[in-house]
């Protein structure tokens, strides 16, 4: 199952943060969170008019992870108001569900508080105590400085770049993949 207790975080502003287990009743506020950040963050790679979900469907998509021992949805909550989110996913077949990948974002007005670093920092916990995940990955854009110190920061490397994977109007970025073990001591053959 795709849960983790609710933990309190205090920003470097002071303010009182729940980061907690999506739950699918949360589904319309993360529909809604999700509409406003990919209209003002810079470096999410899902453009706002492809992102056509419904209520509904995000609902479902919040239990499908709950469901599930290899998936974990993440809020982080502030007076009710969605403050950040973090989704992760293992692999579907029988020789990729050991790794996953996850996205997360924070609210333009909570940025640079500590809000990325506690989910982060939440899944891995998660994920060293599963023992069906070992790897953990992410992909960032290489101009997202902030997000890949951080990244380092708790413990992820580098295990390539994408050249020009990204195309934002006339603009190429590059992407760099991460990757953190939940368990050092697990012996990995290529």
């Amino acid at each position: 199952m795709g849960y983790i207790e609710p933990v309190e975080l205090i920003t470097k502003k002071g303010r009182r943060v729940t980061l907690r287990t999506a739950q699918p009743e949360d589904g319309e506020k993360v529909l809604q969170y999700t509409k406003q950040v990919l209209t003002e963050a810079p470096f999410l790679v899902t453009a706002p008019e492809e992102f056509q979900v419904s209520a509904e469907e995000e609902k479902s998509f919040l239990a499908d992870i709950l469901d599930s021992s290899g998936r974990l949805a993440l809020l982080a909550e502030c007076k009710g108001r969605v403050a950040g989110f973090l989704d992760f996913h293992n692999g579907t077949r029988i020789r990729t569900r050991h790794t996953g990948n996850f996205g997360m974002s924070t609210d333009a007005d909570f940025r640079g508080e500590g809000i990325g670093r506690g989910l982060a920092e939440e899944l891995c916990r998660w994920a060293e105590a599963n023992p069906l995940i070992e790897k953990i990955n992410l992909e960032v854009l290489t101009e997202n400085k902030a997000a890949r110190n951080l990244y380092k920061s708790i413990g992820f490397t580098t295990e390539g770049r994408q050249k020009k994977a990204v195309k934002i109007n006339t603009a190429y970025y590059d992407m760099e993949l991460m990757t953190r073990f939940t368990n050092e001591g697990t012996s990995r053959r290529s």
